[in-house]
């Protein structure tokens, strides 16, 4: 796909949900969007919808001498959580709500970092988080010990998993290191993830191979009150690590990682299937269908994207643009049609600066097999690659720039 041309136009102002949006027209001899843009606030703002109603919080991210255009670096957390009317959007701008960032103790070393408004919680890691039906939060702690369970209303937390086998499991690792072994790490509880109907939680551990020295990451499923943990893909059958990539329709989708397959299980029926293909996955449809990835060949990932239907296992390429490729960030909008990322370019980024300048809005669209490419908004001075990225609706797109401020972008 060539690279998409970009003329600014902004003398067209629309109204649309309540938003005032500028146009931008995206233009070549095969493609042909547009794209509006608005600023939606201070901060790197993640959306999440809760009863009804968009809320916008902060959370922090990666940066390195991130200047924009003022020049200054920020505070990334202090911008705290915003509500939106889910129904009109009728008080834009978003209404700020009395919040506090909150560091929460999980014993010695051990801590996480949250917003509290009201009796909501939310994380500003970025990391893979589970908010449970009741809307409390579970976390993996930073020496992978446990998974912890963080009630919404006191805004305290409590270990999730059964610690049954724990001190057993530390003991031999540590026996390991004794005789000059390899000296492993044990992760009793890892990377959670939460079925839709929330009655169960996904997790990684090495609880049970680490017996016979192997490190590697299982899969696990346990209910939502944390008990009754049962082992359901083992790393040790392939004899490599296992990681989840996501879950959907009551099935576990996972990779193996030496990036020759993917595993998935059925929580209804234990069906355990095998599907071979050489590449490293991006991300899985919210409804499971596809999965989104990179080939890997020679050990090297390439650049572009490719669709694994996730019924029949056939591969479909979807490429793309030239001197652009995909930094790890992006998300599905909600009914799956289209992935949004930081697309990254090689050429002319400001060298003054620690981070690529040169970034624009991908978005993959699953029904014409093509990216469609967005530049920033004209206010600003990039997109930056390491914020956070989520959507608002079907056609809406939140994304941050390195001005510290967030912008929905309004796609055909």
């Amino acid at each position: 796909m060539k690279k998409l041309i970009y003329v600014s136009v902004t003398i067209i102002l629309i109204t649309f949900l309540g938003f005032s949006y500028l146009q931008y027209f995206v233009t070549d001899s095969n493609v042909s969007a547009s794209g509006f843009w608005n600023k939606v606030g201070e901060g790197n703002l993640k959306a999440v919808k809760e009863e009804g109603k968009w809320k916008l919080y902060s959370v922090g991210t990666y940066y390195v001498n991130m200047l924009g255009i003022e020049g200054k670096q920020f505070n990334l957390l202090s911008q705290g959580v915003h509500e939106i009317d889910n129904e009109n959007f009728s008080n834009f701008p978003p209404k700020k709500i009395p919040s506090q960032t909150v560091n929460i103790e999980m014993g010695i070393g051990k801590n996480q970092t949250i917003i509290k408004a009201g009796d909501e919680v939310y994380d500003v890691t970025n990391n893979q988080v589970v908010k449970t039906k009741n809307r409390d939060l579970i976390v993996s702690d930073n020496q992978l010990e446990n998974l912890w369970l963080i009630d919404r209303v006191s805004g305290k937390a409590k270990p999730f998993l059964d610690n049954t086998g724990f001190v057993e499991a530390k003991n031999i690792v540590e026996s390991f290191g004794n005789l000059g072994e390899y000296n492993g790490n044990l992760v009793w509880g890892y990377k959670p993830f939460i079925t839709e109907d929330g009655e169960n939680i996904i997790f990684h551990s090495n609880r049970d191979s680490i017996k016979n020295k192997n490190f590697s990451t299982s899969i696990y499923v346990v209910n939502k009150d944390g008990k009754n943990p049962k082992l359901i893909l083992d790393a040790e059958k392939y004899n490599q690590g296992i990681r989840v990539i996501g879950v959907a329709n009551n099935i576990v989708v996972a990779y193996l990682s030496n990036n020759d397959s993917i595993i998935t299980y059925n929580l209804a029926d234990s069906n355990e299937k095998e599907i071979k293909y050489q590449g490293h996955p991006v991300a899985l449809s919210p409804n499971g269908s596809y999965l989104l990835f990179r080939k890997v060949i020679d050990d090297v990932v390439q650049r572009e994207f490719y669709l694994l239907n996730m019924v029949d296992g056939t591969e479909e390429k979807i490429g793309m643009p030239d001197n652009y490729f995909y930094n790890g960030v992006g998300a599905w909008s909600p009914d799956g049609s289209k992935y949004a990322f930081y697309m990254n370019s090689l050429l002319d980024n400001d060298p003054t600066k620690g981070y690529r300048t040169n970034v624009e809005i991908g978005i993959v669209d699953i029904n014409s097999k093509q990216i469609i490419s967005y530049n920033k908004p004209s206010e600003t001075s990039n997109l930056y690659t390491l914020g956070s990225i989520s959507w608002l609706d079907n056609n809406q797109v939140l994304a941050y720039t390195d001005d510290n401020t967030t912008w929905s972008l309004l796609i055909e």
